[in-house]
């Protein structure tokens, strides 16, 4: 900020050095074609007429020119678009150096290097101010593309359909058969396990000689 006030002042001090200047020289001319004129003061000599014309010219400085360098017109772009603003004939810094307006939406602040983006496919008029001078401005018109669709997915590999689950039936419980023991023989003829009589002998004990069985 602080260089571009010198850049100004300095500026200012050069277009008035050549003004004063040229002024004397203008002066000089005039009082020169009115001392050779006899007839009238009221003539204008043709070099008192240039004089004082070089002299406006001088003193009033040329109108700044604001031009956008990118995007180009008539541009076709992408969704994000990139601006390169150049202004001549006046300061150019900061970054709210420059106003914008895009397809007569909100105005917005922005330096002389800004991008757009997420920009809608379509056709956009872009319209730029310096912010210390309204009546200098520059436009452009660009076009945006649709982005291009995304690629297709490869197709999926085809598995084998899962194994169906195996049932383990578990083997029934073997059933043990146990065979009675053997009855012992009868001893004697004498019946045992209570048999016969049912007295001791008929129950394991020697007979009893009682003579039953």
């Amino acid at each position: 900020m602080a260089w571009n006030k010198t850049h100004r002042m300095a500026g200012i001090v050069r277009r008035a050095s050549a003004a004063w200047a040229l002024g004397g020289i203008a002066i000089a001319l005039v009082a020169s074609g009115c001392g050779s004129s006899s007839s009238s003061d009221s003539k204008t000599t043709p070099t008192s007429v240039a004089a004082a014309t070089t002299l406006a010219h001088v003193v009033s400085p040329p109108r700044p020119h604001l031009r956008i360098v990118t995007p180009r017109a008539g541009a076709r772009t992408g969704q994000a678009v990139n601006v390169h603003l150049v202004i001549r004939g006046a300061a150019a810094g900061g970054p709210d150096a420059f106003r914008y307006i895009l397809n007569g939406g909100h105005p917005r602040n922005v330096a002389a290097r800004f991008t757009l983006t997420d920009l809608a496919p379509g056709r956009y008029h872009l319209v730029v101010t310096p912010t210390h001078d309204r009546a200098v401005t520059a436009s452009r018109i660009f076009i945006v593309h649709a982005p291009p669709p995304p690629p297709p997915a490869p197709p999926s590999q085809t598995s084998a359909p899962p194994a169906p689950p195996t049932t383990t039936v578990a083997p029934a419980p073997s059933t043990t058969t146990v065979a009675p023991a053997p009855s012992r023989a009868p001893t004697g003829g004498i019946p045992r396990n209570n048999g016969g009589d049912m007295d001791a002998d008929n129950n394991g004990d020697p007979s009893d000689g009682d003579g039953n069985v």
